[in-house]
């Protein structure tokens, strides 16, 4: 078990995951399972409680662009789309 407090960094590293996960609008509990982790763990990683591990960075990083992609994707068809009635 860490005896050492949370540092800021490691707070603000959840927090911004937490951000961006919901700004794509990723359920916690569909992060969590993306991420190979329980909903509870994720929950204390991104308020801080506990530092989020740094092997899961480029997971996260996999998952938050691959939604993003899609988000992309989706608006560029729906602006083809509107394009295309005009």
């Amino acid at each position: 078990m860490r005896k050492i407090p949370v540092t800021d960094s490691e707070r603000k590293l959840g927090s911004i995951v937490g951000i961006c996960r919901e700004s794509l609008g990723i359920s916690q509990t569909r992060f969590a399972l993306d991420l190979q982790i329980g909903r509870e763990r994720l929950a204390k990683y991104e308020n801080g409680a506990v530092p989020m591990p740094t092997r899961f960075l480029p997971a996260i990083r996999s998952v938050l662009e691959k939604k993003q992609a899609i988000i992309r994707d989706t608006l560029a068809l729906l602006n083809l789309q509107k394009g295309g009635a005009s």
